[in-house]
């Protein structure tokens, strides 16, 4: 049976040295990534870049996504990396994909989270939309969400099976749909809803061992930070349908003007870690 992985990397691979002025190649998990690691790329590495979007399984089957990307791992190199999402690997598997592997991550749970760091965000919510924005503070929203999330998400990654929330269970905790009066003073409201919502959980009510908290530490998890590590899509929808409601707007305006108009600068970890990787990538 032919090997369709070795084969396209060896192909994706000589791209740079047949094409003029290609840098490399570089498999993402799909189309709607190559916003994000662009920018970066061409921030901290800049030059021109062979993006691929789709490539063919050992089988032959046309695919996507982070397995299929994680599938050429033994024949990466500079001509040739990947670009993923962290999901939850640095917290269960941490030194499973390096750039040492010719490998790049988010060190968030995906590109979305970045998008949506608190600080960069309100900064652009503001130029965009002032008088809404003095109406609603995204980032100390996010800020106290993320320390409703830390709870459950610490038992998530450490807790055992019979007390152990899901990522959708915790998702659905989130209120995706909210009317502008459960906004006002702070979100206290749709705050105090998701708090609730969250009680419910599997192993709510038990108490969180020390460790989980060193262990999470250790990862460089925080309170103030878990919605960078949340599931990104949960938090990119959220933010953007209270975009929408304060400062009634349309979907798409608010995801263009706001929302992707920039991605944030190394102001913190996250990103920082990114543009070291690059740098020595």
């Amino acid at each position: 049976m032919r090997d369709h992985i070795r084969e396209q990397a060896e192909y994706f691979s000589n791209i740079p040295l047949i094409e003029r002025g290609v840098r490399a190649s570089v498999h993402l998990e799909a189309r709607a990534d190559v916003l994000f690691w662009d920018t970066l790329l061409q921030r901290y590495r800049p030059g021109k870049y062979n993006y691929i979007y789709y490539s063919r399984s050992r089988y032959g089957d046309r695919t996507s996504g982070v397995s299929q990307c994680l599938q050429y791992r033994p024949y990466l190199s500079k001509r040739f990396f990947i670009c993923i999402d962290s999901d939850l690997r640095p917290f269960y598997s941490p030194s499973s994909c390096k750039v040492s592997h010719f490998i790049l991550q988010t060190y968030c749970y995906s590109w979305e989270n970045h998008y949506c760091w608190a600080k960069g965000l309100q900064q652009r919510f503001q130029k965009r939309f002032l008088r809404a924005s003095e109406q609603f503070d995204f980032e100390n929203f996010l800020l106290q969400l993320s320390r409703l999330l830390y709870k459950p998400f610490l038992q998530l990654l450490y807790a055992p099976e019979e007390t152990q929330p899901t990522l959708h269970q915790i998702g659905q905790c989130i209120p995706m749909q909210q009317k502008k009066h459960t906004l006002y003073g702070g979100a206290k409201a749709f705050l105090a809803r998701v708090r609730r919502n969250l009680s419910q959980l599997p192993g709510a009510e038990e108490p969180i061992p020390q460790s989980y908290y060193d262990k999470a530490s250790a990862c460089g998890l925080t309170p103030d930070n878990t919605y960078l590590h949340f599931r990104g899509h949960n938090i990119y929808d959220l933010v953007c349908h209270i975009g929408m409601v304060m400062s009634k707007c349309t979907h798409s305006q608010f995801e263009d003007e706001v929302l992707l108009k920039s991605c944030p600068d190394a102001d913190y970890a996250q990103l920082q870690r990114i543009k070291q990787d690059m740098e020595e990538l």
